[in-house]
């Protein structure tokens, strides 16, 4: 009876919201559920027939969640996804309502669920998910988290809420992820990247993995990939890399558009992979997915063909047309998330126009301090082809003041802190046929989307 009606008021208030033009409905409703029926997420899941999927980490786990339920769903596998970024519990719950009818019945086979990492011990608890993956742990949103020991708690005390046999892949080229594997009774696999041609001797940006998980000594590293993420071993005990299951090899970065790789697992069969996202972290992400959905039983090439096709999650590499421009909208929340991003914006050829947005509102996480962890002195060696840069959002004189520490010209730039003018203005300053390459943090990229969708440049988020 209290699942009944808490399906029945979640739904009414997701409609009334909707028809009032208040917003998508993506968590509120969920909230609303959950206080009526503290049971009603555990007992939405119990309607899958093939459980839930839940990823978690600091980095990637929108675009790994999305690509996940993209390929299932290709392959005639219904999902529940809270594909909008709503990644706490209310969130979570909505999105699982969203997919019912008003009597609370459920069609669908599976969920993939992107769960933020405070969530995600509740999370275990009320959904016991089949399979998990653990992406990566990068500091973020220091005022929330703190630093990163306590995150990695979370996961950890979520893992020890599963049974034992429960299937978790875990990212073995990030150390901190893989001191995970101490919760005992549980089916670890691991995914990462074996490539030569890839990765530094030393390391070059912020990291957060210098010291073993186990004993504490100093970690030494055969090879980096970006930040702490690479080949390593703790000379003072047994700590290494573990044997991957699965790794990414003969890797072709194609700047902006995108990347080959071969997936190979343990046994050696390669299966040759073209992916639309760019960056070496997307490979990252691709990986994640591919484990996750081939352990739902879908055929290699298949899989293959899903990742091809995928395009991209909301705001996250995302390509748009505006006013004959193209326009690639990158979210960075993090130092390492927006080194990548800005290592990858430099492989575009030509001039540059970039659009930086930052907030400082309760979602984006209010301490903005990170923003002096970036490196964003590597923007230097684009100087010459620099032809535009904007700075938006309720912190935009923070960032520009950032980018002068960083050594760069300002002469070009423009604070602009409301977002539409911003936008408006860089659009402008975009020749016609060339690229605007626009870096938010979270809720400026909800902004942004927002006021481009009322300009019917994309649809509202929770429309898609």
């Amino acid at each position: 009876m209290r699942y009944s009606l808490a399906v029945f008021v979640a739904k009414l208030a997701a409609g009334t919201i909707r028809r009032l033009k208040l917003g998508g409905g993506t968590s509120f409703p969920g909230q609303l559920a959950n206080q009526i029926d503290p049971a009603c997420l555990s007992e939405l899941n119990r309607r899958l027939p093939l459980g839930s999927i839940v990823i978690t980490g600091t980095n990637g786990k929108t675009t790994t969640a999305a690509l996940i339920s993209a390929v299932l769903e290709e392959n005639r596998i219904k999902v529940v996804h809270n594909k909008t970024g709503a990644n706490l519990l209310p969130g979570i719950t909505a999105s699982f309502l969203k997919s019912t009818d008003l009597f609370g019945h459920l069609h669908q086979d599976c969920a993939v669920i992107e769960a933020d990492e405070a969530a995600f011990p509740l999370l275990c608890q009320a959904i016991t998910p089949k399979i998990v993956i653990v992406t990566n742990f990068f500091r973020d949103q220091l005022d929330r988290f703190g630093e990163l020991d306590k995150t990695v708690s979370f996961i950890r005390r979520g893992l020890t809420a599963l049974p034992a046999g429960t299937t978790v892949f875990l990212n073995g080229d990030d150390p901190i992820v893989v001191g995970l594997a101490g919760v005992q009774g549980l089916d670890y696999h691991y995914f990462g990247i074996d490539d030569e041609k890839f990765g530094r001797q030393s390391m070059e940006q912020t990291a957060e993995g210098k010291y073993c998980p186990r004993c504490g000594a100093m970690l030494t590293y055969e090879r980096y990939y970006y930040a702490h993420l690479g080949i390593y071993h703790c000379p003072a005990c047994a700590f290494e890399r573990p044997p991957l299951d699965l790794f990414a090899t003969k890797i072709r970065l194609k700047g902006l558009l995108g990347s080959e790789f071969s997936i190979q697992n343990a046994a050696g069969r390669a299966v040759p992979v073209e992916f639309q996202l760019p960056g070496l972290y997307n490979v990252y992400n691709a990986l994640a997915a591919w484990c996750a959905v081939e352990k739902m039983q879908i055929p290699p090439q298949r899989l293959a063909a899903g990742i091809a096709a995928f395009r991209h999650a909301f705001g996250r590499m995302e390509r748009l047309e505006v006013a004959g421009r193209s326009v690639i909208m990158a979210l960075v929340k993090n130092p390492t998330g927006c080194n990548e991003v800005i290592r990858t914006f430099l492989q575009q050829e030509g001039q540059l126009h970039l659009l930086l947005a930052l907030n400082d509102n309760y979602a984006d996480g209010t301490d903005i301090s990170w923003i002096w962890d970036v490196d964003y002195e590597q923007l230097q060696t684009a100087a010459d082809r620099l032809a535009s840069l904007t700075f938006s959002g309720s912190r935009a004189f923070d960032m520009a003041l950032r980018l002068k520490y960083a050594g760069l010209s300002l002469e070009k730039e423009q604070v602009i802190p409301d977002l539409a003018t911003a936008l408006a203005a860089a659009v402008q300053l975009t020749p016609v046929g060339e690229m605007l390459l626009i870096m938010p943090n979270y809720t400026s990229m909800l902004g942004l989307r927002s006021i481009l969708a009322e300009q019917g440049y994309v649809q509202q988020y929770w429309e898609e």
